[in-house]
């Protein structure tokens, strides 16, 4: 049923299909295949050591740390701001032309 040499997957279509159960295969039939014994001889281990998943996750959190140290404490507010004081009187400036 699969293709490119997977045999555990894979997509067929039937129309008005039925299965019948039988004691043995008749005799000449073709090899059968122990389909969970496939599925789990192609399940590859995971790569890596068991170590580096910790390790990982501990540089995760350190960048994540020193990430809110530096960007959490800038927060923005906001100032009230006044106009300069000026001493005496203000002068009034002409308009050029």
């Amino acid at each position: 049923v699969g293709g490119f040499s997977n045999l555990n997957r894979g997509i067929g279509f039937f129309r008005n299909a039925s299965l019948e159960r039988i004691a043995q295969a008749p005799a000449g039939a073709t090899p059968v295949f122990d389909l969970e014994a496939i599925r789990q001889a192609s399940a590859t281990a995971p790569i890596g050591q068991p170590w580096t998943l910790a390790a990982t996750f501990m540089l995760l959190a350190l960048v994540a740390y020193l990430g809110w140290r530096a960007y959490g404490e800038a927060t923005i507010g906001v100032v009230a701001v006044s106009p300069p004081e000026t001493k005496g009187r203000a002068k009034k400036r002409r308009a050029h032309g």
